[in-house]
């Protein structure tokens, strides 16, 4: 029996070759291609002998195209295939856009491999799901804010008087990404800033 086929595309290889072990393992998905960025995803599905079922695609991509761009062109392409997103971010804001074009779902990216698998299994039965449940996981506007200076090397007291807040709400805002995304330390959230936003 011929496993629904899926494109994976995110411009960091740690991403994509943990999701494909998660989703192989799984036993109900074959991964049939790795993409970095949108213009490969297209490329590939160009060149593909079968259509993947699902692409699943994080909403921050390299470039000028976004995921839910991305997810548009493919639905407008490929209206057969469905297109599921996902960030580390929250993106309820844009749930309404997304489900308006066709998007059949929402990751968080921090979601264990049984939500992946679990959501994908959904999708194809054609059913959506947008991670309102995981909203808690993921950060929240400000924390993103805070993570953009962070990236651009500032302190804590620096980004208090940018942000008109108190140094100890920084502080705050630092331990709780740090405790979200499953990080040991200021330093790890610093690296990790730096792979989300560019070195």
């Amino acid at each position: 029996m011929t496993l629904p086929g899926v494109l994976l595309l995110d411009d960091h290889p740690l991403v994509t070759d943990g999701l494909k072990l998660a989703l192989e393992k799984s036993g109900l998905f074959e991964v049939v291609a790795v993409c970095r960025t949108a213009q490969e995803g297209l490329d590939a599905l160009n060149t593909l002998f079968l259509l993947p079922r699902i692409a699943l695609v994080d909403y921050r991509l390299p470039g000028p195209v976004n995921g839910l761009d991305f997810g548009i062109e493919v639905r407008n392409r490929y209206p057969q295939m469905a297109v599921v997103l996902m960030s580390s971010s929250n993106l309820e804001a844009y749930y309404p856009e997304m489900k308006a074009v066709g998007i059949m779902g929402c990751l968080n990216k921090l979601s264990d491999a049984k939500r992946f698998a679990a959501t994908l299994s959904m999708v194809m039965e054609s059913k959506q799901y947008f991670a309102v449940d995981e909203n808690d996981q993921a950060l929240t506007p400000s924390e993103i804010v805070i993570l953009k200076l962070i990236w651009k090397g500032m302190s804590s007291s620096q980004i208090a008087t940018q942000l008109s807040r108190s140094k100890d709400t920084i502080d705050t805002h630092r331990r709780n990404m740090v405790k979200k995304l499953g990080l040991k330390s200021n330093n790890a959230l610093l690296k990790y800033a730096v792979k989300q936003f560019g070195g």
